[in-house]
């Protein structure tokens, strides 16, 4: 659905989460699209949504693509969240310290359409932590660095989402927009924060640690030189900086 203040189109990817529509509206609004299993329509229409499209059961990354192709069938940009986003937040600096300070959907999006537009990416989202710790408000524009799938900006583009690398689809649309696209950007002062892991439904209820291993193998294997390990987190990766495509292709 297309929102009328920002002239996007909003999907929200969600499964076996209609306890959640009510605090989702609250932040985003109601001009979005749900993209749910069909069997679940009726849960997610009385908790008041209105926009319902069909994930067709095929997984997270076959509903994220399904999500941003309708946006760009529309001649729109597609605005892809998470359903579990709890809270938005601006970093700013105050004396000696960096703090998040509340700010609105609008402002969140209007940002990031802004970084795509300043610097020619191809994709624009929001830093992985919303502690205003990590963040350096003063040069927060970051270009080629990882962009997580809670929030996506994605212009028309003929890329999509691999079902193989799920629960890291993230890192290769990432990897496939700056290895074949105009690359990413971050505003890293746009903070949101989601409940994940405390959050009932949706990849939450599924995710295993074989599952992880194998999406990681399977991106070292497609993006050769582009990752490394998480020295901190089992079965978590890091991109590497300055990484190019044509260096894995020389």
């Amino acid at each position: 659905m297309i929102h009328p203040r920002l002239g996007v189109w909003v999907s929200v990817v969600s499964a076996g989460r209609p306890q959640n529509v009510a605090q989702m509206q609250t932040l985003i609004g109601t001009r979005a699209t749900w993209y749910v299993p069909r069997a679940q329509f009726d849960a997610y229409r009385r908790e008041g949504v209105t926009a319902l499209e069909d994930q067709e059961t095929h997984g997270l990354a076959r509903a994220r693509t399904i999500a941003m192709q309708d946006a760009h069938a529309h001649g729109q940009i597609n605005v892809q969240v998470s359903d579990d986003l709890r809270s938005l937040k601006w970093a700013v600096r105050r004396g000696d310290k960096v703090v998040g300070e509340p700010t609105t959907w609008v402002a969140a999006i209007t940002a990031l359409r802004a970084a795509l537009d300043s610097t020619g990416a191809t994709l624009a989202g929001v830093p992985p932590t919303a502690n205003p710790f990590y963040v350096n408000p003063d040069a927060p524009i970051r270009r080629n660095v990882f962009v997580i799938a809670d929030i996506m900006v994605i212009p028309p583009t003929t890329l999509t989402f691999d079902q193989g690398c799920v629960p890291k689809e993230d890192y290769d649309f990432t990897l496939a927009q700056i290895a074949h696209g105009g690359g990413t950007v971050r505003d890293d002062r746009v903070l949101a924060q989601f409940a994940h892991y405390t959050n009932k439904g949706g990849l939450t209820g599924i995710r295993t640690d074989a599952m992880e291993a194998s999406a990681v193998a399977r991106l070292k294997a497609k993006w050769p030189g582009a990752l490394r390990d998480n020295p901190r987190r089992p079965n978590e990766v890091l991109i590497n900086r300055g990484w190019s495509y044509g260096e894995a292709t020389r």
